[in-house]
């Protein structure tokens, strides 16, 4: 059953009224300045020049939203984006993400940042891979953004970065550095010696082949970064925490609250829960014989990812400390079929569950009193598993009309399903739902009370509206 994520009412009115609104006022303002004045030109209309009118007085997190708004559509011209920032990056603009950006626009687009972006706290150019003189101009720039606390800089790190980063921006708490790089040793050490040293939890240095940055440049990073909550998509903290534990020094308990490792070993797993008593949240990738088991030594792990895993010893593991699991996702199961009934029994608190390639079944009645997303993707379900009798998921918000219909035809012994206010469902939908009932024959008590406070949100459009069009 696939999930779909809703969009928020702002996001909705953001993309269908203000973003295209903003969009012809940028147009606007990129033809004033490229065309020679012409007293006989046309006038532009008057929605454009009210809107030009009110983004000069406009609050910053209001610019801010805007701009996101229409650096996230994938049809904008790389032009129009450039004039976009232009226009609404100010000083009290504190979050951009400059999305798809051309490289022949990569200059001006560092130029925009570097004059107007010195009160930005978060920097994201996940869609501009800078290289060569680009992204020395953007090294130059980083002394005017010394703001940032956030940055992400994908697929294009080099040692002159990490160095331009310590130098310049001692207030960061998180870095991203993964993908295609140029990483070495130096640059990982000049980090370590920068004053944002002291303030970084999030480091993402991770790539496909992990070749940039080897388990013992880890070791560096896990001993340097005494804040250090993960090191993003990184796969090889396993082989470090061993490095870490064999070679005779005395190392403190880290602070890391998620990690990624691939083919963990017991030895490994060992490592983990000695050094990581902290840990909330794993991504084990083909993890070794015995390794799972072993994390249920760890009290705050709560959120498991596991790939290519043995479904024997997960229920080992969650048989030990499933009580505190809420998040799972798993791809690839191995060694038998997943019962979801003992699931259910071993994870009460759990709000997510997501299975791709594992096989499912059911030893008997289940309840899921706090699951809020479920998926279960290409999984062999015998004829037994799906014969459920009672379903109630209170706070399945991504749950939808669709998702109910597949439990009344899937589950032909269903007798009860809620609570459906928790779904994203309305009072109509759930009508219909119990016309379906009696259209089919089907003897189904269908829950569902409704919440007064479901059209909280529904003045936001329209206020929205009102501050994007209104001069000031």
């Amino acid at each position: 059953m696939a999930t779909t994520q809703v969009q928020s009412l702002s996001r909705l009115c953001l993309t269908t009224l203000a973003a295209p609104m903003l969009l012809a006022a940028v147009v606007a303002a990129q033809a004033d300045d490229e065309a020679e004045a012409d007293e006989g030109g046309k006038q532009e209309p008057q929605v454009v020049a009210e809107t030009r009118c009110y983004l000069e007085t406009a609050p910053g997190d209001v610019l801010e939203a805007l701009l996101q708004a229409l650096l996230s559509c994938n049809d904008v011209l790389p032009s129009s984006r450039y004039w976009a920032m232009r226009m609404l990056l100010r000083a009290d603009v504190r979050s951009l993400s400059v999305g798809v950006m051309p490289c022949e626009w990569h200059a001006r687009a560092v130029g925009c940042v570097r004059e107007h972006g010195k009160g930005l706290r978060a920097l994201d150019l996940k869609g501009a891979w800078l290289r060569g003189d680009d992204l020395a101009a953007f090294c130059d720039a980083l002394p005017h953004l010394n703001a940032l606390r956030v940055l992400g800089v994908p697929h294009a790190a080099t040692d002159a970065l990490l160095q331009a980063v310590a130098e310049h921006c001692g207030k960061l708490t998180a870095l991203d550095v993964s993908g295609e790089t140029s990483l070495s040793r130096k640059g990982l050490e000049a980090l370590c010696r920068g004053e944002c040293a002291a303030t970084l939890q999030v480091l993402d240095i991770g790539n496909l082949a992990e070749a940039s940055v080897s388990a013992e440049d880890a070791v560096l990073l896990l001993r340097s970064l005494p804040n250090l909550r993960s090191l993003g998509t990184y796969a090889r903290v396993g082989a470090a925490l061993v490095a870490m534990a064999d070679d005779g020094v005395d190392t403190k308990p880290l602070r890391l609250e998620y990690l990624r490792d691939i083919g963990t070993t017991a030895r490994a797993a060992r490592a983990v829960v000695a050094l990581c008593p902290a840990l909330q949240a794993v991504y084990l990738d083909a993890p070794c014989h015995g390794a799972l088991p072993l994390l249920a030594q760890l009290d705050a792990l709560s959120d498991i990812k596991l790939h290519q895993f043995d479904v024997v010893e997960l229920d080992e593991l969650l048989a030990l400390s499933g009580a505190r699991c809420t998040d799972l996702e798993l791809l690839f199961g191995q060694g038998g079929a997943l019962d979801l009934t003992r699931l259910a029994a071993l994870c009460p608190a759990l709000q997510r569950l997501e299975c791709y390639f594992v096989d499912c079944s059911s030893s008997g009645g289940a309840a899921w009193p706090g699951l809020q997303s479920v998926g279960v993707f290409h999984a062999a379900m015998p004829r037994h598993a799906l014969e459920l009798r009672e379903v109630w998921l209170a706070q399945a918000g991504r749950l939808s009309q669709a998702a109910a219909l597949c439990f009344l035809t899937g589950c032909p012994n269903l007798t009860s399903l809620g609570e459906l206010s928790g779904w994203d469902l309305d009072a109509f939908q759930v009508d219909q739902l119990r016309l379906h009932c009696q259209r089919s024959n089907l003897d189904v008590s269908l829950w569902y009370f409704p919440r007064s406070d479901a059209l909280d949100g529904l003045g936001l459009a329209e206020d929205l509206a009102q501050m994007v069009i209104a001069a000031p």
